[in-house]
């Protein structure tokens, strides 16, 4: 079985793994405790591999890609051999990941490639989809209520097997819509475009992003993303990270008078 800490299951560890290993990325790139910043990025790394999370290490690419193409017009990011560095550790531990956790991450890639939808979780998270989506008709201005899908939505009907299990909507976007209607969504939406707002209004002051905002919204772009496949926005720690980078946006006003403050 995959490693998950003190996480409830490996996708989480996997998927908070990874969210460390994004910051630390974006904190060696434009910040300046190097040594220390490299060393948590292997490490966070490797654990996001070896927690066989398909998910998170997806995530994981994705969101140090995008961290590195904002940092590119960075002075302090602007070395060549700085940024090289963690891209040759990273295939390093990759490689070395891969070769240790071997034929388990192996066999879970192509579960997903031969099987597709037909495999086991993704085809559980999918049922439970297509569900919500079939009451959202039904309240679709004000939604059906808080955690109110337990009250529908019966196991026994597909996996008697999991007849007293209890289950929620994975997908965020369509947990908020099923539960809140869409006047929940459009609010929803509007807290995180206005942060991304302010970001990049901070971002064009500095003229160029810093180590701090710009590690927490890749976090946040990683967890966005290996949370529509996992249960992960059902816990309190991604929503404790969207205020971290919320409250970091309005910290900034302090030093940057030119930005508005997030009300």
């Amino acid at each position: 079985s995959a490693p998950y800490g003190s996480m409830y299951e490996p996708n989480l560890f996997g998927a908070y793994a990874g969210c460390c290993a994004v910051l630390c990325l974006s904190a060696f790139l434009l910040g300046q405790s190097r040594a220390f910043s490299a060393a948590g990025f292997l490490i966070s790394t490797l654990a996001t591999i070896l927690s066989y999370s398909r998910a998170a290490l997806v995530a994981l690419l994705i969101a140090s890609t995008w961290v590195f193409w904002k940092a590119r017009r960075s002075k302090t990011a602007g070395n060549r051999s700085k940024i090289l560095v963690p891209i040759l550790a990273f295939a390093f531990i990759f490689i070395i990941g891969i070769y240790t956790a071997g034929g388990t991450l192996q066999k879970r890639f192509e579960d997903l490639y031969y099987q597709g939808f037909t495999e086991g979780t993704a085809l559980a998270r999918l049922l439970v989809i297509q569900e919500a989506l079939m009451e959202i008709p039904g309240h679709t201005l004000l939604g059906n209520g808080t955690a109110s899908f337990n009250l529908s939505f019966d196991w026994n009907r597909f996996i008697p097997e999991w007849a007293s299990d209890k289950t929620w909507i994975s997908n965020a976007p369509i947990r908020v819509l099923h539960d809140t209607g869409l006047i929940g969504l459009s609010l929803f939406l509007g807290f995180f475009i206005s942060v991304w707002l302010r970001l990049r209004r901070i971002w064009k002051v500095l003229g160029s992003p810093d180590d701090l905002t710009l590690g927490l919204a890749g976090g946040l772009l990683l967890y966005a993303i290996s949370f529509q496949f996992t249960d992960g926005t059902i816990l309190a720690f991604f929503w404790v990270h969207l205020g971290f980078l919320a409250s970091a946006a309005v910290i900034y006003q302090e030093h940057l008078t030119a930005v508005p403050a997030i009300h």
